[in-house]
């Protein structure tokens, strides 16, 4: 199998289950460097004719519901979690405008 035929795998992976080791797989490829967001939508698409890249980032926004238990047997520690949990929201929230909500409120 190609190496794109594999990503494109894992990102259909998140796209259609969002279990959270796809969380984790799909974080880890974009890390890598090797792909480009675009590059990611893209292979999504052209692997699986139904691709919505609205629907994409709803899922990739349901990162937030990730807590340590599940993901405990891929030895992540809640740092990373957390980390991963940040890069994960803002592609989302970057992939459809929606901002995240500001946690201070503006007039303080």
């Amino acid at each position: 199998m190609a190496i794109e035929d594999a990503v494109a795998n894992k990102v259909g992976a998140l796209y259609s289950r969002g279990e959270p080791r796809d969380y984790l797989d799909v974080d880890a490829i974009r890390e890598s460097g090797r792909f480009a967001e675009d590059h990611l939508l893209s292979l999504a698409a052209q692997h699986d004719p139904g691709f919505d890249v609205t629907l994409f980032a709803t899922r990739l926004r349901a990162v937030e519901s990730l807590v340590p238990d599940d993901i405990a047997e891929y030895g992540i520690s809640s740092t990373d979690l957390d980390a991963i949990k940040r890069r994960l929201l803002a592609w989302g929230q970057g992939l459809t405008g929606h901002s995240p909500e500001p946690t201070v409120s503006p007039d303080a």
